[in-house]
């Protein structure tokens, strides 16, 4: 498990694209944390990257911290992919699993959940931010049943990684698309980057800056059943802190920010 983690390998992924972590504020260990992060790109490269190594700044940023990396449930099914998964740290996505680490006796814990999800993939295009998040309340009522505080992330640049290849709506590959992504909770794709030894065409990933952004985390209270009411005020409140997390830091980070909005579906 740390050898995996700590092999140089990391090292050359995170300083290929290259991806950098910052953070708005210190995270306490004696409470737990649930790190919603946008967008879901293709990759995901700055989650893997920034949380899966030792060779980023998350354990000198967040002392005393414990990160759990959520993922479907399905991939714990996936042959080879299962042994990868658990090597990094990871557990399943299910409200289950995300009980089970915050409502552990120890506290220290922080797990991070794309809340866009698989579907958010087909969205992932360079200089284009449209996240899914309106009918995302799940992540909310795990926050309040164990009264695990929320933390907007933002990495920016993970779009620009890979562009994609769109299927025609209606076609069969658009239909076998979206079957198996109800079967299976994976959103297949094309994607278009790179070659080894030319920048056309191919499926490495293009060298573009990733910088994900840890921001404030929201204190959340310990609802053991919160009403439909005080789930939708921390999902406003959620909401509103991705948004401005956004806006504060594209100028620094987005490449045209004039032109560059943030789509919340």
């Amino acid at each position: 498990y740390l050898l995996f983690r700590r092999s140089p390998h990391w090292k050359y992924f995170l300083q290929y694209f290259p991806i950098r972590l910052v953070k708005e504020a210190d995270l306490k260990p004696n409470k737990n944390y649930i790190f919603c992060v946008y967008p879901h790109g293709i990759l995901s490269a700055g989650i893997f990257g920034n949380f899966a190594s030792y060779y980023s700044d998350a354990k000198k940023f967040f002392p005393g911290i414990n990160f759990w990396g959520a993922t479907l449930d399905i991939h714990f099914r996936t042959p080879f992919i299962r042994e990868i998964v658990l090597l990094l740290g990871g557990i399943g996505a299910s409200k289950e699993s995300l009980l089970h680490i915050l409502n552990q006796e120890n506290k220290g814990n922080a797990i991070l959940l794309i809340v866009g999800g698989a579907a958010e993939t087909l969205y992932a295009k360079p200089g284009s931010y449209h996240i899914i998040l309106k009918k995302r309340k799940g992540f909310v009522k795990v926050a309040l049943s164990t009264g695990s505080s929320l933390v907007p992330v933002f990495s920016f640049g993970e779009v620009d990684v890979y562009d994609q290849f769109k299927f025609t709506p209606g076609s069969r590959l658009d239909r076998f698309q979206q079957w198996f992504k109800e079967k299976t909770g994976v959103m297949l794709c094309v994607p278009m980057g790179r070659g080894l030894f030319q920048y056309s065409f191919g499926i490495v990933p293009r060298r573009s800056p990733i910088t994900t952004v840890v921001g404030k985390p929201i204190d959340v209270p310990l609802i053991t059943n919160p009403t439909k009411e005080e789930v939708q005020h921390y999902h406003d409140l959620f909401t509103k802190a991705i948004k401005e997390l956004f806006e504060e830091h594209k100028g620094k980070y987005v490449s045209d920010p004039e032109n560059t909005a943030l789509i919340i579906e």
